[in-house]
Formats: structure tokens, sequence, C-alpha cells
């Protein structure tokens, strides 16, 4: 019987520990579900901002389009000032039609004056007809003197190499048949006819040339009779309108009419140069405001995806814990009532009360002794307290309250007091040899307050060893963690009388030189010529190069870059700026 109710204890005993266990682990879960719940409402509500920040992104982006979209059907678009002179062009359009139809109502509108003014378009046209052939002409003779010129050189050229063959081939007619040098001597004298070429026919050029100033004169001429021709149907026209106009208007009402049509052609012309300003001027602003929102759009719907992902992980977090407040409740009824009964056991039966009180005192005694192993965990374990090697002020904190921090994490970051700062530049394999350690730097951008920089190390840049170097500089003085400031350091600034970028210096097997275009007199005006002039470099930086040409005077053009190869002799042309 005793053993029969020592086995009823422990099973109820065993069972109030297990519900016991349940309960509080469903209580955990319970409570851990309250804070799913709220990291679940805060991602929700964080997805919802983000939406509404890319919905109103999304109004801005129409709005933008839309103002846009107006203004190239030349209407206001929410600019105020392309309104404004929308309807100065119209109120000066309405005035212009007025003073034309009153002008034109001056004359009567004879076929003579059609007639007239018939001529005179027919004279602009024939004007400008004229303006197109003479530049073409002008073009063409450029072009026939420039090809004479170029032919010119090339006959200089063959006849220099006709004068070494000739010079050659006597020293191998001079030869015995049997001289050991005479096959090197043919391979020679052939080499030099075959690069002879064909000699060029200057009279061809020349005929070439003499023709297109020909051309050009009667082109010119040409352009001539047509301005003149243009000002006397003018001069009909103007005479035809005043031959026609109604005897009751006066001269001075007739000038007034025509003077006041020219001011208003005058007001709105420049109206229109104004309007297709502020036009460009909106359009260039709705373009920079549609790129920035383009931007912000990006970053709003990446911050919406990262919220929707956050709320999905969170939906799931929720969603995985199943525990309620009636999973709850349930468990603390059953542990109540196994308690309940193992009262009544323990009241039925002194006996089994009796052995009751052992399991008590068992478990005293391993709860005291749990207490003792807590004590002494407790005893030996770490410090909770983070205490600084160094003394100084606190920049960051990287952590906050709850944190569980790994062995090696960065806590905060100290600025240790009077240590000063350090700062780290990479740079080129080049510009670390103009440097040496110890070397002050020049900070450009500071205005107040003491500072000095010293170089203190150069190392090579992990980032690309073989060709950068690392500058390390001390810091010391009025400055504070994370502040900017622009260093120079390196060659003291000197002056040179010849500073050109760095495309104009070209290199050959005589050593380095410019092309400097020099002018050249021509019926037509100047031509330049690209000469040869040899320099010697004194410094060079990334951009320009210091140049000594050997002379006590400058240039006028020196050419940097040009929309073709050019070499020494080649006619060029300025860009016009």
């Amino acid at each position: 019987m005793l053993n029969h109710v020592a086995a009823d204890y422990d099973s109820s005993n065993e069972n109030i520990a297990n519900l016991r266990e349940q309960l509080a682990d469903a209580q955990a879960k319970f409570d851990a579900r309250n804070t799913y719940q709220e990291a679940y409402d805060a991602a929700k509500a964080a997805a919802e901002e983000a939406s509404d920040k890319v919905d109103e992104l999304n109004e801005i982006s129409s709005e933008l389009s839309t103002a846009a979209s107006q203004l190239n059907m030349n209407e206001d678009g929410g600019y105020e000032d392309v309104r404004a002179k929308l309807d100065e062009i119209e109120k000066l359009t309405e005035q212009l039609e007025d003073a034309n139809d009153a002008l034109s109502a001056m004359t009567t509108g004879s076929s003579e004056v059609q007639t007239a003014e018939a001529k005179v378009e027919s004279a602009e046209a024939a004007l400008e007809a004229a303006q197109d052939a003479l530049d073409s002409a002008q073009d063409a003779w450029i072009d026939a003197e420039e090809a004479y010129e170029a032919a010119d050189t090339r006959l200089d050229s063959y006849n220099n190499k006709l004068k070494d063959y000739n010079a050659e081939k006597a020293k191998l007619d001079a030869m015995a048949a049997d001289d050991p040098g005479r096959a090197a001597q043919q391979d020679y004298v052939n080499a030099l006819l075959a690069d002879l070429g064909t000699k060029p026919d200057l009279k061809t050029y020349e005929k070439s040339l003499k023709d297109t100033e020909t051309a050009y004169g009667k082109a010119a001429d040409a352009r001539s009779k047509a301005q003149t021709a243009l000002a006397d149907a003018k001069a009909e026209l103007e005479k035809v309108k005043n031959a026609n106009r109604d005897t009751n208007v006066s001269e001075e009402e007739y000038d007034a009419a025509q003077a006041l049509v020219k001011s208003l052609t005058k007001e709105k012309t420049q109206a229109e140069k104004d309007l297709k300003k502020l036009v460009n001027a909106a359009q260039s602003d709705i373009k920079s405001k549609q790129k920035e929102n383009e931007a912000a759009l990006k970053e709003a719907r990446k911050a919406a995806e990262e919220a929707n992902s956050k709320l999905n992980d969170a939906q799931k977090e929720l969603n995985d814990n199943t525990v309620t407040k009636e999973t709850v409740d349930n468990l603390q009824k059953q542990l109540e009532s196994a308690i309940s009964q193992l009262e009544k056991q323990k009241n039925s039966d002194s006996r089994s009360e009796k052995l009751f009180q052992m399991e008590l005192d068992n478990a005293m005694k391993e709860i005291n002794k749990q207490k003792e192993n807590i004590d002494k965990m407790r005893a030996s374990s770490i410090s909770t307290e983070v205490t600084a090697k160094y003394s100084g002020t606190i920049s960051s904190v990287n952590v906050m309250a709850g944190d569980t921090v790994n062995k090696g994490e960065t806590l905060c970051q100290i600025e240790v007091n009077g240590k000063g700062y350090t700062v780290s530049i990479s740079v080129t394999n080049e510009q670390a040899s103009t440097v040496k350690v110890g070397d002050e730097a020049t900070v450009n951008n500071f205005w107040w307050g003491n500072i000095s920089v010293t170089l203190a190390a150069i190392k090579a840049d992990r980032t690309n060893p073989s060709t950068k170097k690392l500058l390390e500089f001390d810091v010391e003085g009025d400055v504070t963690d994370g502040q900017n400031l622009e260093l120079t350091i390196g060659k003291k600034n000197t002056s040179y009388s010849n500073v050109v970028p760095n495309s104009a210096i070209r290199e050959d097997s005589e050593g380095k030189f410019v092309l400097i275009a020099v002018p050249k007199s021509t019926p037509l005006g100047n031509r330049y010529v690209a000469t040869r002039q040899n320099v010697t470099v004194l410094e060079s930086d990334d951009y320009n190069s210091a140049i000594d040409t050997g002379t006590s005077y400058g240039y006028d053009y020196i050419i940097v870059s040009s929309s073709k190869p050019i070499e020494a002799g080649t006619q060029v042309r300025l860009v016009d700026n």
C-alpha cells in the first residue's frame, strides 16, 4: 500500500512539474507574442509610410510631366512668368494686326504694289542664292590653294629624292662589274627609284587655283549685283506704295503708321525671344526637379521594399507563435486541478502526507543545492562594467541597452585627450615620390585657430600596392573628429613664362616639340600654317606643363588639339570662339 501511494505521489508530482514547465513555456511565448505583435505593428506602419512616400513622389512626377507638356504647348505649366510673357505676345500680336490693317488701309493694294512686292521677294531669294554661291566659290578657292601648296611641297620632296637617286646611280655606274659592293648598291638604287614615285604636275594645280580665283571673282560680282537689285526692288516698292497711297492720308500719318508696325514687330520679336528663354529655363528647372524626384523615388521604392520585407518577417514570426491567452489559462487550470488532487490525496492518508513531506524536503534540498551553485557561479562571473584604458571624450556609441556584445567588437569610440588625429590619403607612386616623411602640409580650408599637419608615414596602398601609396598625416590643433580638411603638400609654387596643356606637348625621335599656328597673308586674309617649335619641359603636373622654347618671346597660337591629324607644314584653321 505504501509503495502504491508513493507511486501516486511521484506520478502527481511529475505531472505537476510538467504542467508548471508547460505553463512557464506558454507564458514566455505568450509574452514574446506581444513583442512580435508590437514589431508587426511597427513594421506595418513603416511599410504604409514608405508606400505613402512612393505614392507622393509618383504624384509629384506626374505633376512635373504635366508641367513639361504644358510648356511644350506654349502654356504656363505653373510658371507665372511664362504665362505673363504669353499674354504679352498675344496682346502685341493683336496690336500688330491692327497696325498692319491700318497701314494697308492707307494704300489701295493695287496690282502694281503686289508686283513690286513679288520683285522684292524674288530679289531677296536671288541675293541669298548669290551669297551661297560666293561661299562655295570661296571654299573651292581655299581647297585649291591648299592643294597647290601640298603639291609644291611634294615637288620639293620629289626633287630632293631625285637628286639622291642620281647621285647613288652615278656611284653604281662607276663601280666595276666584279665589285663585291655592287649588288648592295644596286638594291639601294632600286629602293630609291621605287620611293621616288610620280613627279607632281604643278601646272595642273596652278590652273585649278586660277580657275577658282576667277570663279570667286564672278561670284562676288553676282552677289554685288544681287544686292543692288534688291535695293532697287525695295525702292521701287516704296515708290509704288507712295503713288498708290490714299490721297486723304498725310505723309506724317503714313510714316507714323509705318513706324508703329516696325516698332510692334520689333517688340513682338523680342518678346518671342524672351519667351523662348523663359521656357528653356522652366524646362531646365523641371528636368532638374524630375531628376531629383527620380532619385528620391528610387530610394523610396527601395525603402518600401525593405519595409515590406521586414513586415513579412514580422508576420511570419507572429504566425509561428500560436500561443494565446486561452492556452495559458487552460494550462493554469490544469495545474491548479493537479495540485488540488494532490492535496486531496495528502489529506486522505497520513502516510501519504509523510511521503509528501519527504518529497517536499527533498525538493527543498535540491533547491538549496541549486542556490549554492548559483551563488558560486555569480561569484566567478565576469563583471558587466566596461572600463576604458584611456581617458577622453566618447564620440560615438555602437550598442544599445540590452544588446549582446561578442568578443572583439567595438562598443564605442573615444577621442583621447592630447593624442591628436590622423589623416590617410591614397596617391600614385609618382606623386608619393615628390614628398618625404616629416614634410609639413598646408590646410587650404582652415581659417581660424591653430592646426599642424605633418606627413608621418608613406605605406603601400593595399587596394593597389603596385601603383599607389598611402600617405598618413599626424593632425594636431583645433580640429574635431569627422572634420573635412583640404591638404596641399609637395613642391612649392613656381612661376613660369610659358605654361601649356599637356595635350599640346608632342614627341618624336628628335625630342619634344609643340606646333605653332603661324599666320600667312593671302588675298582672302590670314591663313595659318602649323610650324614645329622644339621645347624643353621644365615641370609638369597632371594637366599642364611649363616649357622653355629657347626664345625670349611667346606665341599667339599653340595648337592643343585638332579635328584631324596634323604635322609641321599643314595649313590649319583656327576655331571660332
